[in-house]
C-alpha cells in the first residue's frame, strides 16, 4: 500500500486536512470527504471515548501530468485554384451624337455593354475608351448596361479624323 497526499473534510467541524494525520475528536458521528486528484470518497468514523479510530480511504492510482517538449511539423504544401467560371461571350457599342465636329466642340460618347446571348444589360463594369489607340478615359457601366462620355474636340488647324473605341476588359 502506498500513501499518497489527499484532502480530507470532517464536515461536520469544516475542517480540511491533508493525509496522513491525526486528530483528537470529542466522541461522535463525522462525516469525511477525502479527494484525490478528481475522485471523491466519502465514509463515517464514529468516535468513542478511549479509542482510536482509523479510516482509510483507497484511490485509484494517477497518472502523474506529462510534459512535452516542443516540436515541430512536417511542412504541408497546398496549392488553391481559382474557381473556374465560364465567360459569356459580351457586345460593346459605341456611338457619337453626330459625325463631325469644329474645333473645342463637346464630343458626346455613349454606348452599352449586354450578353450576346440574350442582350441582358452587365451593370457596373469599367469600360476604356481610347483615341487613336490611346486610352483617355475609364468609365463605368450603369444599371442598364449603359456608359457615356464627354470629351472635348481637339483643335486642329485642317480637317482631321480620329477614331475612338471602347473596351470592356472582362471580369
Amino acid at each position: 500500500m502506498i500513501e499518497i497526499g489527499a484532502s480530507v473534510l470532517i464536515v461536520e467541524r469544516n475542517e480540511t486536512y491533508k493525509t496522513p494525520f491525526t486528530i483528537e475528536l470529542p466522541p461522535g458521528t463525522y462525516t469525511l470527504k477525502a479527494t484525490y486528484g478528481t475522485e471523491q470518497k466519502e465514509d463515517v468514523a464514529v468516535i468513542t471515548t478511549g479509542q482510536t479510530t482509523r479510516v482509510d480511504f483507497t484511490f485509484a492510482p494517477q497518472q502523474a501530468e506529462r510534459k512535452g517538449q516542443s516540436s515541430l511539423s512536417n511542412i504541408v504544401t497546398v496549392t488553391v485554384n481559382p474557381q473556374l467560371v465560364e465567360k459569356e461571350p459580351t457586345a460593346l457599342t459605341l456611338a457619337s451624337d453626330k459625325s463631325e465636329y469644329v474645333s473645342d466642340d463637346s464630343i458626346n460618347l455613349s454606348g452599352k455593354l449586354v450578353f450576346t446571348s440574350d442582350q441582358v444589360p452587365l451593370a457596373g463594369r469599367t469600360i476604356k475608351v481610347y483615341e487613336n489607340d490611346t486610352e483617355i478615359a475609364t468609365t463605368v457601366t450603369d444599371g442598364n448596361g449603359g456608359y457615356a462620355f464627354t470629351l472635348q474636340a481637339p483643335i486642329v488647324q485642317e480637317s482631321t479624323t480620329f477614331n475612338y473605341k471602347a473596351v470592356f476588359g472582362g471580369d
